[in-house]
């Protein structure tokens, strides 16, 4: 590993992040995503956490996206680690770079977001995506029964589209499906995956298949992928629900809301704590409804779609989850 190391030794000049041009002063973080900005979703939600981070900490932040290629993986993540204090780490694909990275550089804080990775110094992020999912499931369920209701059909059928399928997502799925079922057990919800997160075309096939077998409201996890999702609403007239980041904005005719997860603020808050000496390695932290870690986007275009009675039931199953009343299954809790 050493010696691959040497051969990379020469990345972070290339990238133009040498040690030299950094202020010694300042505390630098790098966000190393796997894919590109630009998604506005997820990777875009963490970038506006290190944007904060900089105005009100004065932190030297620097994004290393890998374009989702894995040979990028391995140079960007030494760099980071070559270069930098914190080095955040966003996207599920660097997860073995990772492990192989953190034990050569000691001195360096390591943060993965989105999962539990257990290997030298890294801390990690988890999010309770099952609980706002179950909100944004119920939702649905409410929209697709009601009669007379622009764009909803006669059949209680919803859809879910991801974009790769694997245990985060899933997760996202158990919650969204439970909360469909507990409205109304009769509600269908169809499931598809993109098998990426940059392939919108693909995103909006499947999309527009669950629409022509009934779907009139679907739940986009995909990423980039899921602006396919939201341009298929769009084109052929049905409800769609974004995700990780309020969506509203890109079809506020036709977005009910988006389930958030506030990436940014669990980046925020971990660059703050290495900042104020509270920071501790190998931990794990969660974000969840009750420290508002996730949620649904309560967007003006919200306000504008969802019906009012259908809103304060959604306030009422909020309650209901923080004090426990409706306990939300995980996907992680068949491990």
């Amino acid at each position: 590993m050493r010696k691959f190391l040497v051969l990379f030794s020469i990345a972070a000049l290339m990238m133009g992040i040498a040690p030299t041009a950094l202020a010694a002063t300042h505390l630098r973080v790098a966000l190393v995503i796997a894919g590109e900005l630009g998604d506005k979703s997820f990777y875009d939600s963490s970038y506006q956490g290190l944007l904060q981070a900089e105005h009100d900490l004065g932190v030297y932040g620097k994004v290393l996206p890998c374009k989702t290629d894995p040979a990028n993986y391995m140079p960007q993540m030494i760099a980071a680690s070559s270069n930098f204090d914190l080095v955040i780490v966003v996207g599920y694909e660097l997860i073995d770079t990772l492990k192989q990275i953190a034990p050569e550089f000691p001195k360096v804080d390591y943060v993965y977001i989105d999962d539990i990775v257990k290997a030298g110094q890294i801390t990690s992020i988890t999010f309770k995506q099952n609980e706002s999912s179950f909100m944004a499931g119920a939702l649905a369920a409410m929209i697709t029964e009601r009669k007379n209701f622009p764009m909803v059909n006669s059949q209680k059928v919803i859809g879910f589209v991801g974009g790769e399928d694997y245990s985060v997502i899933r997760d996202f799925l158990t919650g969204y499906v439970q909360g469909a079922h507990y409205i109304d057990p009769s509600v269908k919800v169809l499931t598809g995956f993109v098998g990426g997160w940059d392939d919108p075309a693909t995103a909006k096939e499947v999309a527009l298949d669950q629409f022509h077998h009934g779907a009139d409201v679907i739940f986009q996890v995909a990423g980039g992928s899921g602006l396919g999702v939201i341009d298929a609403a769009k084109q052929a007239g049905f409800w769609a629900i974004g995700v990780d980041s309020p969506q509203g904005y890109l079809a506020p005719k036709h977005i009910l809301t988006s389930v958030v997860k506030n990436v940014g603020n669990a980046v925020y808050d971990m660059i703050k704590a290495r900042l104020d000496g509270t920071y501790k390695r190998s931990t794990i932290y969660t974000y969840g409804i009750s420290n508002n870690g996730v949620g649904l986007s309560y967007s003006s275009e919200m306000l504008k779609n969802v019906p009012a009675d259908i809103f304060r039931k959604l306030i009422q199953l909020r309650t209901d989850i923080i004090t426990g009343k409706i306990k939300v299954k995980s996907y992680f809790d068949r491990k």
